[in-house]
């Protein structure tokens, strides 16, 4: 008998929330002396389930434990852990992920029009808007694939996909309760239920609660702030505002996500179907000076959005020939309704640029794909792979520029508009590989993958012709050399990874100061690298792992637009290097259950945030630590941890603005050392 199960999930998030991680203490957790190998790990990189060692994908799987021994709750610190993978910030609520040099940043993704370049997936569906950086529980891994992964994955796969891959609800009944205090006056709590609802049906309910206090302060209104937004020139100090409004964000998130497996005859048929509902509504001050008039300069925008997303998509994994030949097809749909207004109201001492506007926005969105996927063995260690999707796209918008005040139109508003305008785009991703099972324990690899994110409009344009005109999509072609290797009894796991990507038709989003941001298909961009991560296990109770990532992104050609030509010059969030190392021991904590010490080292290169590679915008290289000491019962029902996270209190920018005409930056930064202790009960 099949049975169906399903989950239901209801989120609401403050500006400080990440993602959560909440997971049962395994009993046998406890049991570290006899773990001499490396752990397997299953992922659905390929849409089924298969050992990481089997997957001819650059991909990195984190697991539950793993999740928890690192203290994993942002999706920073997944990328911060992961080879060539960056994250970036301008508000918490639209995060900015790149992998090998390829992303979005909140001029493109940050429109109703826009779209991201690295999609994530939430229990096999597609996350569009409004959920990237919510607090999700009970996780049973994350995965995050590096490269196009147009063929399995679709539209938006461009960099690469991350995989949230929550708990399977169990006919179990068990629960779990955790709560948090830190520096910052953190507090958070967390609980979990799971059980069965009927015979054939099983269900988790979760809530999560996190508060702590702003880590800037805002001169100006006298609070902490959270959205750490800072004017160099004004006041210096890095955690310091002068802000004549502290800014909020709120953001209310719904949805449900249905899977349903089913084995027959021709081979399993999986259908997921979701639909989820976000509103967001977010102020700040992009630019703020509290001097009194004639000579404040001041920019304070406010975003609200409602978006509503439908998916459906039917698979069928399927095999023959005594398993010689095996693969996939399906069929997708995507539907999407984006409502947005963007309002910026600004003050400086030109009155023709002092004004308030906004830009209503509303942009339909509708995907249709069929994909198919075949492996055949034409040796017993030999398998040959070929695959192609093909995806027809469209998108219709109504786009108004309108002045609310005066007595000048405020940037980016040159001209009141009100257009309507639509688009459809077609786009072929094939997939083609060969691997090579040198031994049991050796796999080689090589494969070519095209990837596309879609076309779009411009939401905050500065007349209607620039409004009504769509970019196009931008396409990738990546060529992968690689390796999945296992070493002396599986207690050393090696993998490798070489690639070179050519990029064109990037969607270039380029700020000109007190005009525009104007967002084109101005570029082509190559970008190769090597990826190499390590796991071993020397000794029991004792686990090293590492990464290293080497990149170089460079424009290949840049047209010459409203700012500069950039080609030569390195794709913006691009670090050359990014290196993690991690230790930790497990030993018997004399007589009171198992102790665990962990300790990760994180170093990234300089990164610019502008095309142009403006110094001004130059984030330096840095490194952080982070620290953990936990204590297990022995019958694995409580854990108690103190933990620490960027203990040698680096000053890291997240965002970096400039305005050269003034000699001032608009910056974002990372948190601050921070550190707590976790209680965790569970049945």
């Amino acid at each position: 008998m099949s049975r169906l199960k399903f989950r239901t999930y209801a989120s609401t998030a403050a500006l400080a929330a990440g993602f959560g991680v909440s997971v049962a203490l395994a009993a046998g957790s406890v049991a570290y002396a006899q773990e001499t190998g490396v752990e397997s790990v299953t992922v659905t990189a390929q849409r089924v389930e298969q050992n990481l060692q089997q997957v001819p994908v650059a991909v990195s799987a984190f697991t539950s434990e793993q999740l928890r021994v690192n203290s994993i709750n942002r999706i920073a610190d997944v990328a911060q852990r992961t080879p060539n993978f960056t994250t970036t910030a301008y508000n918490q609520a639209e995060p900015e992920y790149y992998i090998r040099g390829i992303g979005t940043s909140v001029g493109v993704a940050g429109n109703a029009g826009g779209d991201p370049s690295v999609i994530l997936m939430l229990d096999g569906a597609y996350l569009a808007r409004g959920g990237a950086n919510l607090d999700l529980y009970d996780l049973e891994r994350i995965e995050v694939l590096r490269g196009p992964q147009g063929t399995l994955f679709g539209k938006n796969a461009l960099g690469g996909v991350m995989q949230i891959v929550t708990r399977k609800p169990t006919d179990e009944f068990f629960y779990e309760f955790s709560g948090t205090y830190g520096n910052y006056n953190r507090t958070d709590g967390r609980a979990l239920v799971n059980g069965p609802i009927s015979d054939t049906v099983s269900g988790t309910a979760s809530l999560a609660i996190t508060r702590h206090n702003g880590y800037t302060f805002n001169e100006t209104t006298g609070h902490h702030d959270n959205d750490d937004n800072n004017c160099v020139g004004i006041n210096p100090s890095p955690r310091v505002t002068n802000s004549t409004d502290d800014g909020f964000l709120h953001r209310d998130v719904w949805g449900i996500n249905s899977s349903l497996d089913w084995k027959t005859e021709f081979g399993t048929f999986t259908s997921v179907t979701a639909y989820r509902d976000s509103k967001y509504d977010h102020l700040d001050t992009f630019f703020s000076n509290p001097i009194n008039p004639p000579n404040q300069i001041e920019s304070i925008n406010r975003v609200t959005e409602h978006s509503k997303d439908f998916s459906q998509e039917f698979r069928l994994a399927f095999s023959a020939f005594d398993d010689r030949l095996t693969g996939q097809t399906g069929v997708y749909y995507f539907n999407e309704r984006v409502d947005r207004n963007y309002w910026l109201n600004q003050i400086f001492p030109v009155p023709a640029v002092t004004g308030k506007v906004q830009f209503p926005q509303v942009v339909n969105s509708q995907s249709t794909a069929v994909f198919g996927q075949v492996n055949y063995k034409i040796i017993d260690e030999i398998t040959l792979t070929a695959g192609l999707r093909a995806t027809w796209e469209s998108k219709t918008a109504r786009l108004q520029g309108e002045v609310l005040a005066g007595p000048g139109f405020g940037p980016p508003l040159s001209t009141p508009y009100d257009v309507k305008a639509g688009k459809s785009w077609t786009a072929m991703t094939p997939h083609f590989g060969i691997e090579w099972r040198a031994t049991e324990d050796a796999m080689l690899y090589v494969t070519a993958s095209r990837g596309f994110k879609s076309g779009g409009y411009q939401g905050s344009a500065s007349d209607g012709a620039s409004a009504a005109t769509a970019y196009n999509p931008e396409y990738a072609w990546s060529y992968e050399i690689g390796a999945k290797t296992q070493w002396l009894d599986n207690r050393l796991r090696l993998n490798l990874d070489a690639f070179k990507t050519l990029h064109k038709d990037l969607q270039v989003s380029q700020l000109v100061p007190l005009c525009c941001i104007v967002i084109g298909n101005a570029a082509r961009a190559r970008e190769q690298g090597v990826e190499v991560e390590m796991v071993a296990v020397p000794l029991p109770g004792l686990q090293i792992n590492a990464s290293y990532g080497y990149l170089e992104a460079k424009y290949t050609s840049f047209a010459t637009g409203a700012t500069s030509d950039n080609t030569g010059k390195r794709l913006p969030r691009a670090p050359q290097n990014k290196i993690n190392i991690g230790a930790q021991y497990s030993f018997p904590a004399w007589g009171y259950g198992i102790g665990m010490i962990r300790g990760d080292w994180s170093h990234q290169s300089s990164i610019f945030f502008d095309p142009s590679n403006n110094p001004t915008t130059l984030q330096d290289g840095y490194s952080t630590f982070d620290a953990r000491l936990s204590l297990t019962s022995e019958d694995g029902r409580w854990e108690a941890a103190l933990w620490g996270k960027n203990l040698t209190d680096e000053l890291v920018k997240d965002y970096i603005v400039a305005f050269d005409a003034y000699h001032q930056q608009l910056n974002t930064y990372t948190p601050p050392r921070t550190f707590g202790i976790t209680l965790t009960f569970h049945s």
